[in-house]
């Protein structure tokens, strides 16, 4: 139930800051539609919400902190392995941004990096794996990527 309701309040902020400007507020800021229409928006993102938190939380987090706390550090230090490498994962879809902020030397924006809302928000799916199991980030990203991707951005834009 948590998953579901952060990852609709996520969605519900996501649309909100996109809606002055309709395809610049999104997450990774790309100034085009960023959105897949409908009825190709529903099975579109349900598989990338599907694939992506497989491939993050429960492949790139779950087998480096797997290797770094049994085979590296013998079975020492769960948690502050866990969230260092959560925090590294996290980073994986704002880094192209990042690193375009790096590059224009917009220290500003690179330092802003740990507060924004999509890092963030990667940050607490990491805790949901953690607290809850391998479905809830799932959870929070369906019920994310059904407001923000397939209602918002496919039925858009406004």
């Amino acid at each position: 139930m948590i998953a579901v309701g952060t990852g609709a309040a996520y969605g519900i902020v996501t649309i909100l800051q996109d809606i002055p400007s309709p395809g610049s507020g999104n997450p990774l800021n790309v100034t085009d539609w960023p959105h897949v229409p409908w009825p190709w928006s529903v099975p579109f993102y349900t598989f990338g919400a599907i694939f992506l938190e497989f491939m993050l939380r429960l492949g790139a987090l779950c087998i480096i902190v797997a290797f770094v706390h049994v085979v590296i550090l013998r079975r020492r230090w769960l948690m502050p392995v866990f969230w260092a490498v959560n925090a590294i994962v996290a980073m994986y879809e704002i880094l192209p941004a990042t690193l375009e902020s790096i590059a224009d030397k917009a220290w500003l924006d690179v330092a802003r990096t740990p507060i924004e809302p999509l890092y963030f928000t990667n940050l607490f799916e990491g805790w949901l794996l953690l607290r809850y199991g391998w479905v809830s980030p799932i959870v929070f990203r369906l019920s994310f990527y059904l407001l923000w991707h397939v209602i918002y951005g496919g039925l858009g834009p406004f």
